[in-house]
């Protein structure tokens, strides 16, 4: 028996997966269309597509294995997978404070005192959410493959 409360979800979910690749393709048909019209058109300009094809790809596969399993009647979230965010959560949350801090002890002290080159702080920024979703990733694929000990 299909869960109204998980078809509702799942709804809500598509909704907001087409919302995002519209958005996406609108905003990369405004970038080409601007870029194009002021100086020509670089292919450089084309690995933006990379990540917005990433992007879209993941975000289809997910809603393609969410709605399989709503159809057969499994729900979204059960109580093992919710464990296993919590968990990578809770890991990438640890492995990113000895991240910034690493990054903390590079900027304070080889960059000021020795001259290393330093991250400009939008950069700095951009990194560690990368870092982030990077290990998440990471952490919640392993511990789902060997399981929560």
């Amino acid at each position: 028996m299909i869960d109204m409360k998980d078809k509702t979800r799942l709804f809500w979910m598509k909704l907001f997966g087409v919302t995002l690749i519209a958005v996406i393709f609108v905003f990369l048909a405004s970038l080409f269309i601007v870029e194009s019209r002021e100086g020509g058109f670089d292919t450089i300009l084309l690995i933006t597509l990379v990540p917005a094809a990433a992007i879209i790809f993941i975000l289809l596969a997910n809603l393609k294995r969410l709605s399989r399993g709503v159809k057969s009647g499994l729900p979204i979230d059960d109580e093992l997978s919710q464990r296993v965010k919590e968990r990578a959560g809770y890991l990438t949350c640890l492995i990113t404070i000895y991240f910034v801090l690493g990054l903390m002890f590079y900027h304070g002290f080889l960059v000021e005192d020795f001259g290393f080159p330093g991250l400009v702080v939008r950069h700095a920024m951009m990194v560690i959410l990368i870092f982030i979703i990077a290990v998440f990733g990471l952490v919640w694929y392993l511990i789902n493959r060997r399981g929560i000990r």
